[in-house]
Parts: C-alpha cells; sequence; structure tokens
C-alpha cells in the first residue's frame, strides 16, 4: 500500500519551520512522502510610477531569496532521507495552497499559525483560517511554540 502524501506549507517563518518539524517528529511515517508548499505573493505599492529597472532588480532579488530558501528545504529533506519536494507557486497563499493541494493528491495539510488575536485575525486575515475553512483535506494547524 503506498504512503500518504502530506503537504506542509512553509514560507521561512519560525511558524512555519515549527510546523515542519512538528510534521517531522510527529506525523511523519516510513513510506509517506512530503510536498513543502511555498507560495510567493507580491505585493508592490505603486505611490510613484514605478521605475520598470527597479522593480526588475526587486523582483530579481525576491528570486534568489526563493530559490536559497528552497533549495535549502530540498537539501534539509535529502539529509533527513524523506522522499519530497518542494512545490513553488505565486499568487494569494490560501488559495495557492489548496490548489497545490488539489494538484498534488495530498491527503493532508500541515501548516504553521502567526498566533494573532481575534481583532487582528478579523482585520487582517489568515492564511491559516482560509485554508481550514476552504480545504477539500484534513488541516492540521501547528500553534507557536
Amino acid at each position: 500500500m503506498p504512503g500518504r502524501i502530506i503537504g506542509v506549507a512553509v514560507d521561512g517563518s519560525g511558524q512555519s519551520q515549527n510546523a515542519l518539524n512538528w510534521f517531522i517528529d510527529n506525523l511523519y511515517r516510513e513510506g509517506d512522502s512530503v510536498v513543502l508548499i511555498h507560495v510567493a505573493e507580491f505585493n508592490l505599492s505603486v505611490g510613484v510610477l514605478p521605475n520598470v529597472d527597479a522593480i526588475s532588480k526587486l523582483v530579481k532579488e525576491q528570486e534568489e531569496k526563493v530559490s536559497t530558501f528552497t533549495g535549502g528545504l530540498t537539501e534539509m529533506l535529502k539529509k533527513k532521507g524523506i522522499p519530497g519536494k518542494v512545490v513553488r507557486e505565486s499568487g494569494k497563499p490560501g488559495e495557492a495552497i489548496i490548489a497545490v493541494a488539489k494538484r498534488e493528491n495530498v491527503s493532508s495539510l500541515v501548516m504553521g499559525t502567526r498566533g494573532l488575536g481575534t481583532f487582528k485575525r478579523t482585520l487582517l486575515g489568515s492564511v491559516s483560517d482560509f485554508v481550514l475553512h476552504n480545504s477539500h483535506i484534513p488541516v492540521t494547524i501547528v500553534p507557536s511554540s
């Protein structure tokens, strides 16, 4: 019987690292594989007409950071002997996480939370709240430690 495919949302924050560690320590079983989902959300606020060269430089710098981050994740999986891959996506994080989970046939998702209070979560929104309420599969939310 083939193992499960577990999705873990990662963004470089301490909360997502905590969720990844929790997955490895508590949920991972031999035969499972993992899809690490990284969503880049590019927000370019335009107060003054943008300089194309400046935007290109910003995008290139962001791409280099993401490549370094996801490359490190791939190496970590290899070192730990966990089969899996990193999927990079762009867009609204909650929607993109759910889309990747569907496309990759993920059986459950693991993600961290920023631990926002009710007021801030209502005001700012929460990726984990969105995924929890819109996902087609079980979602494990790992609280901040």
